[in-house]
C-alpha cells in the first residue's frame, strides 16, 4: 500500500515501511529528490511501484515532475515519463 505523508510517497506492507520517494513542491512543479528501498525488498518492484504512483499522482493534479534523483531520472527515461529532468 502506498500513502502520502510529509512530502513522501511511502510503500508499506503491514506495519513495515519497505520504501519511499521524497519530493518537494513548488507551485506546479514537483521535484523527486530521493528514492529508498529497504535492502530486504530490493528486486521486488517497490521502487517501480512508488515511481509509477508518484508520476501518475502528479499527472492527475497537472503538476510537472522534475526528476532530480539519478535513479528516478533513469526510471523516467526508460519508461517515457520524462517531462523535465
Amino acid at each position: 500500500m502506498i500513502k502520502i505523508s510529509n512530502n513522501k510517497f511511502i510503500y508499506r506492507e503491514g506495519n513495515e515501511i519497505l520504501g519511499y520517494v521524497l519530493f518537494s513542491l513548488n507551485g506546479k512543479d514537483a521535484k523527486i529528490t530521493y528514492v529508498y528501498v529497504d535492502e530486504r525488498a530490493r528486486g521486488m518492484g517497490v521502487s517501480k511501484k512508488l515511481l509509477e504512483y508518484a508520476s501518475d499522482y502528479f499527472a492527475s493534479k497537472n503538476i510537472n515532475v522534475i526528476y532530480e534523483c539519478s535513479y528516478a531520472k533513469n526510471w523516467a527515461i526508460k519508461n517515457s515519463r520524462v517531462a523535465s529532468l
